[in-house]
């Protein structure tokens, strides 16, 4: 019924001409909030109010609440919350006593409890999304921004509707009733703003802007991409000049009309919240800063963007050498999708807290330690337990796990923490186990003596026509004791199958370079592809039969089961991706965030003991003997409330799945299997750290919305990145290569022989510098400089000049 209502409360905007778009909305059992978040990109444009589209988002994503998109429609909202923080509601509630409120103003009471009040946006300067100074709990939704629809279900029943006897808004937009927002709550909203004082009455009168085009839209909106993400990468003691620079030459934009001054502001501000900017110098320096360079840039408007200048036979290059066409501004990027944070907090506290501890003390990202947590859990529990969707359906605990970053982005240092810990639980095993396997060593010695004193006799019996004795009992070999292994690395197939005969639950491989393990396969054998075809099965914990040259006897593996752990630089990410898609790709959960800025020495020590002991629990999880004697996993079933949200996410995914291609729609379609490992291994973690619980009889809730919120929310997005990266041919790299030390250097003109030097990887050989300064002259990035036919012969000096405006910008100090 759920669905139903979000589609009528979606269909009932469209008619009235609001467009609407689907939203998904999840809970994190942490935090105890609901979170909202677009199941499209490009929401902004592909919004719509078109009934037969808005039937269509709904049949790709039933389970979504309607949004509306509130730029299009011309609309302002002020969000009032009630979040366990400062009360937003009682606050406006105040404001609106003492200044008032126009009359049909819109009021939406939101399922947490807040409220929505609906305005009529400013048309000449329409506001965005920012806060202002208005009291806390209290923020505004304009352009760039969205609300969930009045009529909308949230999954655990509560919605947001219109007050019995109100005024609607879809009535009230189609009658042309809904009022401005009122001056007072302008004033509020840009009282931080130095650009919103009155001109001087002396000062003359601007010339009126040229008409804005598209293209100067889709400039700036690159633009406003490219400069947010240096933002976010700026390294602490360049974050304050990065942030001023990045809002003069977006004011410059904001001047000419291409872009609005509140949403280049209010992204500014979040992008200097994520490069903790806002955390160490406070939200009144940065607002500061922005409000300085914003100010700056728009009283030195851009100029209209020429047309660009092509010959006659449509060939660049017949234009006056002085003029240049404006560069396109999608090679500042890398050309991959920016990262989404780790949220720590799934993990649960006592395993975030730490995971961010070794962080912090290795200055790394903690998924780098999250990910090493992760696929460490799922070796130590192994085929001791399984999870049970159903009757038909059981899965290992098994996670691959690939951590992504350049050689110095701390893979390894990330990874440490839990990896030793596995190293201490195994010499712990193997040394329990020592005087057992001595004694057996010993027992072996004395067998193999009787052993040939016995066929001593035999023989000697022989030759007189004797009968033969019998073995005598202590002539046989003993038993052996295994050595227990957690961990493997370089290993062959019929090692690893001996390996796993003895230790039945499974065990972790990590590598440092998951390329060099792909590339590996066959080394020892021509059978490369059987090799690979094996990985595949390690990751479903299915009976599998090694057959060895040497030895008659196959061996027979009742699960076959390896968790692995590994890192990949991005340039090698092609090579793991690429190829026949069989889904080794998507079986990969990827890690890959930016790496942290800085350098900070730990002043204590992370204290360890307390995981250590709850990790030792989860080695001490034991096989069950099954009827035939061999051992076999323990299953653990879903609770019923666990498998109502697993079953709308499966729904879900399987619709995204069928919608997708490539290898997204292989990670699309691996994420439900995922998922129900995931909540496995997090519902054991939670176990493990607390003594006096009781082994779980069933995966909970609180474990499976936070395996689909890891999942969705952070792995699938990551897939994304790590595939767009994959995607990206290699001249477009390089290219992107060279124009970042471009942005970054801003030199008039250059030599390329003495940049690839300087720059090397990409860029080492001559070939590759070449195709890069190939691609950025098509670019309008640069042109080489024409050599003087008074020159001599001998090679080309392969100088180029850059293009003017990207200089622009070191003009600002």
């Amino acid at each position: 019924m759920t669905n139903e209502q979000n589609l009528k409360a979606a269909l009932e905007l469209a008619a009235a001409g609001l467009p609407v778009f689907p939203v998904r909305i999840t809970y994190n059992p942490v935090t105890r909030k609901f979170n909202k978040q677009p199941c499209i990109t490009g929401w902004q444009t592909k919004a719509t109010a078109n009934e037969a589209a808005v039937r269509q988002f709904w049949d790709l994503f039933p389970y979504a609440v309607p949004g509306a998109a509130l730029g299009r429609s011309g609309l302002v909202v002020l969000d009032a919350d009630r979040h366990g923080g400062p009360d937003g509601v009682s606050a406006f509630h105040e404001l609106a006593a003492r200044y008032g409120l126009p009359k049909g103003v819109i009021r939406i009471k939101t399922a947490g409890s807040g409220e929505h009040w609906v305005f009529r946006n400013l048309a000449n300067d329409p506001l965005g999304n920012g806060e202002g100074v208005l009291p806390g709990g209290i923020n505004m939704r304009g352009h760039g921004g969205f609300i969930v629809a009045p009529g909308s279900v949230r999954p655990d029943g509560e919605r947001w509707r219109e007050p019995d006897g109100g005024l609607r808004l879809g009535s009230s937009f189609v009658a042309g009733t809904i009022p401005e927002i009122p001056h007072w709550l302008v004033d509020l909203i840009r009282s931080h703003k130095a650009l919103d004082r009155e001109l001087p009455n002396d000062q003359p009168i601007q010339p009126e802007q040229p008409a804005v085009t598209e293209r100067e839209r889709s400039y700036a909106a690159r633009a406003l991409e490219c400069e947010c993400t240096r933002v976010r990468q700026a390294a602490r003691g360049t974050r304050n000049e990065i942030l001023n620079k990045a809002a003069f030459a977006l004011g410059r934009m904001a001047g000419a009309g291409w872009i609005e001054p509140d949403l280049v502001h209010s992204s500014l501000f979040t992008a200097a919240q994520d490069c903790s900017l806002v955390r160490d110098d406070g939200a009144s320096a940065a607002r500061k800063t922005t409000d300085s360079g914003l100010a700056a840039g728009m009283s030195e408007p851009r100029a209209p963007l020429p047309d660009r200048g092509f010959g006659t036979i449509g060939t660049i290059g017949t234009r006056a050498e002085s003029v240049w066409s404006e560069p396109e501004l999608s090679y500042l990027g890398s050309g991959r999708s920016q990262p989404v944070p780790f949220p720590v907090e799934l993990l649960g506290s006592s395993w975030g807290n730490w995971c961010q501890a070794h962080a912090q003390a290795r200055c790394v990202p903690v998924d780098y330690v999250a990910a090493g947590l992760l696929a460490s859990a799922s070796a130590l529990i192994g085929n001791a337990r399984w999870a049970m969707a159903g009757p038909e359906w059981r899965e290992p605990s098994v996670l691959w796990l690939t951590v992504v970053g350049s050689p110095s982005a701390g893979k390894s240092p990330g990874l440490d923490p839990v990896l030793a810990i596995i190293r201490q639980i195994e010499r712990s095993a193997i040394e329990a186990l020592r005087p057992e396997r001595e004694a057996y060593h010993e027992a072996l010695e004395l067998a193999r003596a009787r052993q040939a004193d016995w066929q001593a006799k035999v023989r000697e019996a022989l030759k007189k026509d004797d009968v033969p004795l019998a073995r005598p009992a202590d002539a046989v070999e003993p038993e052996p004791v295994p050595l227990p292994r957690l961990m493997v690395g370089d290993t062959t197939p019929e090692k690893l199958g001996t390996i796993l005969r003895d230790n039945p639950k499974g065990v972790l491989l990590n590598r440092d370079e998951i390329a060099g393990w792909l590339g590996s396969f066959g080394r020892y054998s021509s059978a490369g592809g059987g090799e690979r075809a094996m990985w595949l099965e390690a990751y479903g914990g299915r009976v599998y039969t090694i057959d060895r040259q040497k030895d008659p006897e196959p061996i027979i593996i009742p699960h076959l089961s390896v968790p692995v752990l590994g890192g990949a630089q991005p340039d090698k990410l092609r090579l793991i991706t690429g190829g026949d898609d069989d889904g080794f790709a998507a079986r990969i959960l990827w890690c890959w965030p930016e790496p942290v800025s800085g350098f900070r020495l730990a002043r204590a020590p992370v204290d360890g003991k307390a995981q250590e002991e709850a990790l030792r629990r989860l080695h001490g999880l034991a096989m069950t003997q099954g009827e035939h004697g061999t051992m076999q996993p323990s299953h653990v079933p879903v609770s019923d409330t666990a498998a109502a949200h697993f079953e709308a996410y499966g729904s879900e995914v399987k619709v995204r799945a069928n919608g997708a291609s490539g290898l997204l729609a292989g990670a699309l379609g691996k994420a439900t299997g995922q998922v129900l490992r995931l909540a496995l291994v997090l519902e054991y973690l939670g176990w493990c750290e607390a003594t006096f619980r009781t082994e779980p009889s069933k995966i909970g809730e609180t474990a499976m919305l936070s395996a689909i919120g890891l999942i969705d929310g952070y792995f699938l997005p990551m897939a994304r990145r790590v595939f767009g990266e994959a995607a990206i041919p290699e001249e477009e790299r390089r290219a992107m290569e060279l124009a970042r030390w471009i942005s970054e250097m801003r030199p008039e003109r250059f030599n390329a022989r003495k940049v690839r030097r300087q720059i090397g990887g990409l860029l080492r050989e001559a070939k590759h510098m070449a195709q890069a300064c190939e691609v950025l002259v098509q670019a309008e990035w640069i042109r080489p400089v024409a050599v003087s036919s008074a020159s001599s012969g001998g090679r080309a000096p392969s100088d180029y000049e850059v293009n003017p405006s990207l200089l622009a910008r070191a003009e600002v100090a």
